[in-house]
């Protein structure tokens, strides 16, 4: 018996692995190569769950990134969201910002705990 392709299926499956124009809002957990580009893993909420997403950033972006990492300052990114696997990636990243509304508000909640 023949595989015929279904198209409500190939929509639902296209739906699950790419995600265009997402933005994605994390902490930098990961950053590999060199001083001004290089790989960011970010760890933040996608499809409901925690999970890690990889992009690749150039100058300045990743000099921003390194920063946001060292001081563990939330970030926000744009792209296009790919699953590959169990691993996700970010392409065409752009308008990679410090998400410093969140970060304020973590240590303000932090502060009141104490």
């Amino acid at each position: 018996m023949a595989q015929q392709s279904c198209p409500q299926l190939d929509i639902l499956h296209d739906l699950l692995t790419t995600l265009p124009n997402t933005t994605i809002q994390g902490i930098v957990t990961d950053i590999r190569e060199g001083v001004t580009e290089g790989r960011v893993t970010i760890m933040g909420v996608v499809a409901c769950k925690l999970r890690r997403t990889q992009f690749d950033l150039g100058d300045p972006t990743y000099e921003l990134a390194v920063k946001a990492h060292q001081a563990r300052i939330p970030i926000l990114c744009q792209g296009d969201l790919l699953k590959q696997g169990r691993s996700f990636t970010l392409q065409h990243p752009k308008n990679f910002t410090l998400d410093l509304d969140a970060w304020i508000g973590s240590r303000e909640a932090a502060q009141a705990l104490n």
